[in-house]
């Protein structure tokens, strides 16, 4: 069942192209209709359900994805985990469907946002048939890339029909629970038509640890991000929410388009460690590595750069405020590519859970104090609040690759010269922009020409210096063209 991994990066690639385009398309045109207020209610309406969601999904997608790749190679096998581990999130979603809806009840039903709380519930509905943990596990990314295509196409239709003013808000809120639950119902077919259950051979007691533990590390962010939205929604307001919200956005359709290559490699990782391919494994690892931060560190440093001219675009004058949350995301960013890496294609698939488990929560204790720290002293905004998680998000990359580097013993170095190389050239970035800004009077023409500049430079200086990964991906495409046209 060994499929190509450049092909799956391929379709991962145009999938994730997709999701960024859908965003910068519709994004703007929400933001703008809805207005600051309501994207505040949705954003703070979606980290109180986020809460109740890790319970349902029960960290099924990174656990999933690993266990799949391991047995997808004997049929008796796949059928008894898929039907195991579909099980479970079945019960969870159910029961967390119940305590959530308890919650909401209790907490939020004299807020004006209560209704927005109410029709988040049936995302619970959605998650219920969420499989592709399957697919990717089976590595099926041609299937995921199209199916979610036509959907997501669908629902922007859907947008710019129903959504005209603030008055449409609900039908917004409609539109993207449809979406969700269309999109997940559609990989469920498709998975049954290939996996039978097998109920005679279910392990629910055996992979219920394991998922626990997993439950943690899924959703760190809980202890980072959500945490930061819930502390501004309860006690500051929902408009450094919303700003919060826009920069996290913004940040996300980056983040997706490059955490393709991470995504896809980590079903094959996963089946080079449980065949003991330990050569094959740390010579992926190190591509990969190499192929992330060479995109990463521009984005990052562009991002930041041009902040103000993002948030203009993305959200209107309304939410230029957002402006400075959006730079400290940037950096933000960062940190996360680092912890992506760390913690998902090293200490994870190579079941290393109870490290990261102690090292995520400590992190994420730190990140809470900070917080009410700010909270205390009169500092709390949507710009510090993103501040001391990218700190505690560092803190967190120094322990994790301390343990990789001494405990493991792993010759994987993340911060050599090689790699930071790419950090030091984006860096240039800044006195170009500057220098841009200054010449050129337009947004739109010093913005244009600042990305154009900064990115020639960028792949300048790169085939200068003749870099290993710039060459790798060169004859990768020249590989591919190659083929095509025999």
């Amino acid at each position: 069942m060994s499929k190509s991994i450049g092909k799956n990066i391929v379709f991962k690639f145009i999938l994730n192209l997709f999701n960024i385009i859908i965003p910068i398309l519709i994004g703007p045109y929400v933001y703008r209709k809805l207005g600051n207020t309501l994207n505040g209610y949705i954003n703070f309406a979606d980290s109180i359900y986020q809460y109740f969601f890790i319970f349902a999904s029960f960290g099924i997608y990174q656990y999933g994805i690993r266990e799949i790749s391991r047995v997808r190679d004997s049929k008796k096998k796949l059928e008894s985990v898929f039907t195991s581990l579909f099980t479970i999130t079945i019960i969870t979603n159910l029961l967390s469907t119940i305590a959530y809806v308890v919650f909401v009840n209790y907490r939020y039903s004299n807020e004006i946002f209560y209704s927005t709380c109410l029709v988040t519930t049936f995302n619970f509905l959605a998650n219920a048939f969420y499989v592709e943990w399957v697919n990717e596990g089976l590595e099926n990314y041609d299937f995921i890339t199209i199916k979610t295509i036509i959907i997501r196409a669908v629902y922007t239709i859907a947008i710019f029909i129903f959504l005209n003013s603030a008055d449409d808000y609900m039908d917004y809120l409609v539109i993207m629970v449809i979406s969700n639950i269309l999109n997940n119902l559609f990989s469920f077919i498709y998975v049954k038509s290939k996996i039978k259950f097998r109920f005679d051979k279910i392990q629910i007691k055996k992979h219920l640890k394991p998922m626990f533990l997993v439950v943690i590390l899924s959703n760190a962010n809980v202890l980072y991000t959500q945490l930061d939205r819930v502390i501004l929604g309860e006690f500051v307001n929902m408009q450094s929410v919303s700003y919060y919200g826009l920069a996290q956005r913004v940040v996300s359709i980056v983040s997706t388009f490059m955490l393709t290559i991470v995504h896809v490699s980590i079903p094959r990782l996963s089946n080079y460690l449980s065949k003991d391919n330990e050569n094959e494994y740390i010579n992926l690892l190190n591509k990969i590595t190499s192929l992330y931060f060479i995109i990463v560190f521009p984005a990052a440093i562009g991002m930041a750069c041009l902040s103000y001219e993002i948030v203009a675009f993305y959200g209107g004058e309304e939410f230029l405020n957002a402006s400075a949350v959006l730079a400290v995301f940037a950096i933000y960013m960062i940190t996360t590519a680092y912890e992506n890496i760390l913690s998902n294609q090293i200490l994870y698939i190579r079941g290393e859970e109870k490290a990261q488990v102690k090292l995520v929560f400590t992190a994420g204790i730190l990140n809470l104090i900070f917080n009410v720290f700010l909270l205390k002293t009169g500092y709390f905004t949507a710009t510090t609040a993103i501040l001391t998680t990218t700190l505690s998000n560092a803190l967190l990359i120094i322990w994790e690759y301390l343990y990789v580097r001494y405990k493991l013993k792993l010759n994987i170095n993340v911060f050599s010269i090689s790699k930071m190389k790419y950090l030091f050239i984006s860096l240039l970035f800044i006195p170009i922009i500057i220098l841009v800004k200054s010449i050129a009077s337009s947004m739109i023409i010093y913005t244009c020409l600042s990305i154009l500049i900064c990115g020639i430079l960028y792949l300048g200086i790169l085939i200068i210096i003749k870099d290993g990964t710039l060459i790798y991906l060169k004859d990768v495409i020249a590989r591919k063209i190659k083929r095509n046209n025999n």
